[in-house]
C-alpha cells in the first residue's frame, strides 16, 4: 500500500513538472507555455526586493533571475553577470553607448569613450583586460592574451537613472599593418610609439615606429627623419635602402624625433601608406615645424622609382614638390657617381646614403658634405625657403620629417 501511494506521488510530481504549475485565487489549467502561472484579479507578484549590495551579493546570478533594486527602485534582471534595468522611476535612461576599437592587438592600449561625457557618472568592465574595471570618462585598456572579450559600460546620471550596454573586442597576435589601420580601429590613440608589421606575415619582423595621431587627421607613419644635431646618418646601399624594415643613427626609434635619423625601406611605403598619402614636415627642430605638405605618392619599380601629385600646403608658404627644380628632397639630373645608374648602389660614391632612382637621378634625403648644402652637417634638402638654418645654405633644413599612410 504504501508503495503505490509513493508511486502515485511520484506520478503525480512528474504531471505538475511536465505540465507546469498555477497558483492563485483562480485555480486552474496553466498556461502550456509557462512553468509557473500566477493568476490574481486582486494581487500583484512581489520579486524580492534587495538593495545594490545585496544584489551584487548574489554568487553567479543566473540569467533572466529578477530582483527590486531598492537602492535605484529599478526592476533589474540579470544577463550574462551583468544587472540591467527593466524599469525604473525614470522619466527617461542615460545613453550608455561608447565608441572604440572592436579590434586590436595584445599589449597596445584601446582607448574608449562614452557617447554623453557629461553629468554621469561611468562604471566600466573589462573582460580579462587590464585594468579590469574603471570610473574614468575615457579608460585606456590592454589585452595580454588573444580571444574576444566583453567591454560593458554602465552608466548612472544625476537621479539615479541607470542604463547599460555592451560590446565585444577581439584581440590578435598580429600586429597592425600602420599608423593608420591603428587610427582607424581606435579614434581616440595619440601620437607616439607602436608596434607595426607592414607586411604581415611576410619576412619582416614587426617593429617600433612613431605615429603621428593629430596633423591632418592623424594614422601617420614616420618612415624617414633627418636631424642636422645628428653625426652621420643611416648608412646604407641600394639594397638595404628598398628592403631593410628600419635603418637608424644616433639611437633607436623613440618619441623624441631630435634624437636620431631613420631610414625604412622604399620597399615598405606602400604597405605603411596603403592610402597613398605622403606628409612632409621641416623647420629647425621637431617642436619648430615651419612647413607642413600634404601630397599623393607610389613607389614602383621594386622600390626603385617614387611618384608624387596633388601636393597641398597644410602650413607654411610651400604649395607643391616639384622634382627636378624646387623638390625638397635633393635631386640631380645625373647619377652623382657617373653616367650610370648602378653606380649610385656603392655606398662608397657620393650621397652614400639612402636614395632612389628615376631616369638616372638620385634623390637622396641627407646632403653630407655635397655643395647644395655648402659642406654643411647632414641635412634635408628643402630648396624654396631660406628660413630654416642660419648656416650659409639656407636651403638645408635642420630637421625633417617624412610620414606615409
Amino acid at each position: 500500500m504504501r508503495l503505490l501511494f509513493s508511486l502515485i506521488l511520484f506520478l503525480s510530481a512528474q504531471a505538475i513538472y511536465a505540465q507546469g504549475v498555477r497558483i492563485g485565487g483562480n485555480p486552474g489549467t496553466p498556461d502550456p507555455s509557462a512553468i509557473l502561472d500566477v493568476h490574481d484579479t486582486t494581487k500583484g507578484f512581489l520579486p524580492p526586493r534587495l538593495t545594490t549590495s545585496q544584489r551584487n551579493s548574489i554568487q553567479n546570478p543566473a540569467d533572466g533571475l529578477i530582483v527590486f533594486n531598492t537602492t535605484t527602485n529599478c526592476l533589474q534582471m540579470s544577463t550574462s553577470g551583468i544587472w540591467f534595468d527593466i524599469r525604473c522611476q525614470c522619466t527617461y535612461l542615460p545613453n550608455p553607448s561608447f565608441s572604440g576599437s572592436n579590434q586590436g592587438t595584445t599589449n597596445q592600449a584601446i582607448s574608449f569613450t562614452p557617447a554623453v561625457n557629461l553629468g554621469l557618472s561611468y562604471s566600466w568592465t573589462f573582460q580579462s583586460g587590464s585594468p579590469s574595471s574603471s570610473n574614468s570618462a575615457s579608460p585606456s585598456v590592454t589585452w595580454t592574451q588573444t580571444g574576444s572579450f566583453n567591454v560593458v559600460l554602465v552608466v548612472t546620471d544625476a537621479n539615479g537613472c541607470v542604463d547599460s550596454s555592451t560590446q565585444q573586442v577581439t584581440i590578435s597576435n598580429q600586429a597592425p599593418q600602420s599608423c593608420w589601420h591603428i587610427k582607424q580601429n581606435n579614434p581616440n590613440a595619440t601620437s607616439g610609439m607602436y608596434l607595426l608589421d607592414p607586411d604581415g606575415q611576410g619576412g619582416a619582423s614587426a617593429d617600433q615606429f612613431y605615429c603621428d595621431m593629430t596633423t591632418s587627421g592623424g594614422g601617420w607613419t614616420l618612415i624617414v627623419l633627418t636631424n642636422g644635431n645628428v653625426s652621420g646618418h643611416p648608412n646604407v646601399g641600394l639594397s638595404a635602402a628598398k628592403n631593410t624594415l628600419i635603418s637608424t643613427n644616433g639611437g633607436q626609434v623613440s618619441a623624441n624625433l631630435d634624437a636620431f635619423d631613420q631610414w625604412t625601406g622604399t620597399n615598405f611605403w606602400n604597405q605603411l601608406g596603403s592610402q597613398g598619402q605622403m606628409l612632409w614636415k621641416v623647420g629647425s627642430a621637431s617642436g619648430s615645424i615651419l612647413d607642413i605638405v600634404r601630397n599623393n605618392f607610389n613607389i614602383y619599380s621594386n622600390g626603385d622609382r617614387v611618384s608624387f601629385s596633388a601636393y597641398q600646403a597644410l602650413q607654411g608658404g610651400i604649395p607643391n614638390i616639384d622634382y627636378n627644380n624646387n623638390g625638397y628632397l635633393q635631386a640631380a639630373g645625373s647619377s652623382t657617381g657617373g653616367s650610370s645608374c648602378t653606380i649610385e648602389s656603392s655606398p662608397s660614391v657620393g650621397l652614400h646614403g639612402p636614395w632612389f632612382y628615376h631616369s638616372c637621378s638620385n634623390v637622396s634625403p641627407w646632403c653630407t658634405g655635397h655643395s647644395d648644402c655648402s659642406g654643411l652637417p647632414v641635412r634635408m634638402q628643402w630648396r624654396n625657403q631660406s628660413n630654416y638654418t642660419t648656416a650659409t645654405s639656407p636651403s638645408c633644413s635642420n630637421h625633417g620629417e617624412i610620414y606615409v599612410r
